[in-house]
């Protein structure tokens, strides 16, 4: 139901004269710095023993202006396996996040993200040349987001053009996608006692 509202409503707010009256507003963009988003993701490895991996992917963003768009700082946690492998990748996140069409009052965002971190991974299979070894490595990740917020509440993401590089005692190069959704919130205001 979703996608059917968004591609019936698209050419009129990509398009419309009026810039304020062809939105809707479950397309408006979003208000709210905080965003935690989760979904599958999925990887090859280019160079070294890494894919296809398949994992689950969760980070959490704050956006610094205090919407839905501009610099945000986070974190991401990434937790899957591949043939008898099963491993971890944590670490800081940065994203800066643009409106598509800046003329137009419209959620949808897309913007580069970095990461930064660790990788740690264990091989199951038992063998004798790597029996239940362990992997730490550097981690790091540059890619594309792109993002449609509906409702001010609803994020809708993904993430096609993820390069990782996993760097202990070689240098690994893998590509990675991921997509999902996620949720928007405010920040709370604390009140001190006086």
């Amino acid at each position: 139901r979703i996608f059917t509202l968004l591609a019936l409503l698209a050419p009129a707010a990509l398009w419309g004269t009026d810039a304020d009256a062809s939105i809707p507003k479950q397309l408006r963009p979003g208000t709210k710095p905080h965003l935690w988003e989760f979904g599958p993701a999925f990887g090859i490895g280019v160079s070294g023993n890494h894919g296809p991996l398949f994992a689950g992917w969760t980070n959490y963003l704050y956006h610094f202006r205090g919407d839905a768009s501009g610099p945000a700082l986070g974190a991401v946690l990434v937790m899957g396996g591949w043939d008898g492998h099963f491993g971890v990748t944590t670490g800081p996140m940065f994203e800066w996040d643009f409106q598509v069409v800046p003329s137009k009052p419209l959620g949808v965002y897309l913007g580069p993200h970095v990461i930064a971190g660790y990788s740690g991974y264990m091989h199951f299979h038992g063998d004798d040349d790597h029996n239940d070894h362990t992997w730490h490595s550097f981690y790091s990740q540059v890619g594309v987001t792109g993002r449609l917020i509906l409702n001010d509440r609803w994020s809708f993401w993904l993430r096609p053009t993820n390069f990782e590089f996993r760097v202990d005692n070689d240098f690994n190069f893998s590509w990675g996608a991921a997509t999902g959704a996620g949720l928007s919130r405010r920040s709370r205001r604390v009140r001190l006692p006086a």
